[in-house]
């Protein structure tokens, strides 16, 4: 090929790719590149583009016509010429590696494994480059390798007969053992160069001073919950806990060189690929868990991140290794300390793409693994709905909130489950007080007395919403009633007690309030005794709300005894609505008219 067409070639390309070309022109190109990648020396012109051209388009373009001739012509090219374009491909990788753009990088990797592939059952080489590559800390491009050898013979192909694919498949698996041991192992090697043992003052998740609680905060309600008393036979084990969250010997990582960074990325996204197909029973071992929490407590940082994508895919496929009990012992551990780290910092103020993949963690732990470990007297349950109720809780973006709390419905769910078979040792029964708990949070979060700063960011104005749409404002409290009300299928009286009592407390309130409010002739909006009239009514029409669901705590056999009860339900509810109408609000959050999900109690 002349340097002329190469240079006609480059041109080409980057008047194609270019956002000057009509799309007239554009589809003329487009049409002059395809028959030129049906040219059975195509493959050549790519090296030689490769080999000359620096420009990211021509890059580009050669390993994609390189990719496609490789998939599909691949017979085409003789077996010396096949062997020299392994080298070449090989020899490019390590080439471009750091240099390049990621995409020209991957996809140059791409086009080298899917060579090696076809070669691998007659030629073991190419599969001990990556190897060799792999065991090194000096750059990406070995884990890179293994991420892609692992991505494409874990997805469905159609370049690849039947035989051909389930034989490379077999290969790979064969190799899962040695694989995972130097992914492992460059980890391990990260944090031997880097880690230091030392004391750490570790002090209870309450009490350290980025998350000290403030007065009527969720977290000063944990931190006084009766989940803390070591009274009676149910009391937290809280020396085990102190164990566990206060390690006299702590791996921690110092701060890593970018380049440390980068491989301990590249390490942690392969080997999270890795988790999701390995053997679990045979090859996901507590050393194994120990080293990818060490990284996933870093702090919020995509290495965090990272190594949390690895913890969720151990813990998704819900399948425990042998040695089942120190599994879960190390699991339940990491998960603690994990929490614990949460709150040093603040739910608040993790980055938001890794505090969604540690609430992920949460859920699966909870829905597949809670089960194992929560009729286990070694383990302090308590102690980990207490540390799960704070980080709920002290969650100030909705979503994540709403992501959290199905974490605790997914516990509810658990308990719910449980009633028919387990009660006779207490299992349901002894988690009123947590239940008690998470229900005085639950109307924590959803009022304004308590919670004001938060929920004035709340969306309730209905105005231009069609029929059978919601308001940010509806969503939030049907996911507080959807959770009160599976509460309240566990126990009944106890929890309906407590909502009749706020919602008693809150209407003689208003009535209070009310009587010494100016009732302005016009709607002023910057009347103080307005917006806080406004905000208590919204609180009432909440608990009102809310109190449809005591209903069951009622009627049937508590109907005679709980009557003045029900007679007060029916006075307050009466009453606060005279109110509402007499400050003139008809629109939210006026008792009656209060927009929300129609929930059946």
């Amino acid at each position: 090929m002349s340097e002329a067409f190469l240079c006609t070639l480059e041109n080409l390309l980057n008047e194609f790719y270019g956002s000057s070309s009509s799309n007239d022109r554009k589809q003329q190109i487009e049409r002059e590149l395809r028959n030129l990648s049906k040219d059975s020396k195509a493959w050549e012109y790519c090296v030689q583009l490769l080999q000359h051209s620096n420009s990211q388009y021509s890059q580009w373009w050669a390993l994609s016509t390189l990719e496609e001739y490789v998939c599909w012509k691949w017979t085409a090219i003789t077996e010396d010429n096949r062997n020299n374009l392994r080298r070449f491909m090989y020899e490019r990788c390590l080439v471009v590696s750091g240099i390049a753009p990621s995409y020209v990088v991957t996809k140059c990797i791409k086009v080298f494994i899917n060579i090696g592939i076809r070669q691998w059952h007659q030629d073991s080489y190419f599969f001990e480059q990556i190897m060799k590559l792999a065991s090194s800390t000096s750059n990406v491009i070995g884990t890179t390798m293994l991420l892609v050898l692992s991505e494409e013979l874990n997805r469905p192909r159609n370049d690849l007969t039947a035989s051909q694919y389930m034989n490379c498949k077999k290969l790979l698996h064969d190799k899962a053992t040695v694989i995972l041991s130097t992914v492992t192992g460059l980890l391990e090697g990260l944090l031997s160069d880097k880690e230091k043992r030392h004391v750490t003052p570790h002090s209870s998740p309450g009490s350290n001073p980025s998350v000290s609680p403030r007065p009527g905060s969720p977290l000063a309600l944990c931190t006084t919950s009766p989940l803390h008393s070591t009274s009676g036979s149910e009391g937290v084990n809280n020396e085990m806990v102190a164990r566990l969250l206060s390690q006299t010997h702590t791996r921690t990582l110092v701060t890593l060189d970018d380049r440390a960074v980068s491989t301990a990325e590249a390490a942690l996204k392969c080997l999270a690929h890795l988790l999701s197909w390995v053997p679990m029973s045979e090859l996901v071992t507590p050393g194994l868990i120990s080293t990818v929490f060490v990284f996933a407590k870093q702090g919020s940082s995509e290495l965090a991140t990272q190594a949390m994508s690895c913890v969720n895919e151990i813990v998704s496929r819900n399948r425990v290794p042998n040695h089942l009990e120190e599994f879960i012992f190390h699991l339940f551990h990491q998960t603690l300390q994990l929490l614990a780290k949460a709150l040093e910092e603040g739910p608040a103020k993790l980055d938001k793409a890794y505090n969604k993949r540690f609430v992920e963690f949460l859920n699966l732990f909870v829905s597949g693994h809670l089960r194992r470990v929560e009729s286990n007297a070694s383990f302090p349950i308590m102690d980990f709905l207490s540390l799960l109720f704070k980080f709920t809780f002290n969650q100030t973006d909705l979503d994540l909130f709403y992501d959290s709390l199905d974490v605790c419905s997914s516990w509810v769910d658990f308990l719910i489950s449980l009633q028919g078979y387990m009660s006779p040792d207490g299992t349901v029964q002894r988690y009123g007080c947590a239940l008690q708990q998470l229900t005085e949070l639950l109307l924590w979060k959803a009022r304004f007395v308590t919670n004001a700063e938060e929920l004035v960011l709340v969306e309730h104005d209905t105005e231009g919403l069609s029929e059978g749409e919601h308001t940010e404002w509806d969503l939030f409290v049907g996911k507080t009633t959807q959770l009160l009300s599976k509460i309240i299928e566990l126990c009944p009286v106890a929890i309906s007690d407590v909502l009749i009592r706020m919602y008693t407390e809150h209407c003689e309130c208003l009535y209070q309030l009310q009587q010494h409010a100016v009732v302005p002739a016009n709607d002023v909006s910057g009347d103080v005794s307005r917006e806080k009239m406004l905000q208590m009514l919204r609180d009432v029409g909440t608990v009102t709300h809310l109190t449809q669901l005591v209903q069951p705590s009622l009627v049937g056999e508590y109907f005679e005894s709980r009557n003045n009860l029900t007679q007060g339900i029916l006075f307050h509810t009466m009453k606060s609505v005279e109110v509402a109408k007499r400050y003139h609000i008809s629109s939210p959050p006026m008792v009656g008219e209060l927009s929300i999900l129609s929930l059946s109690p």
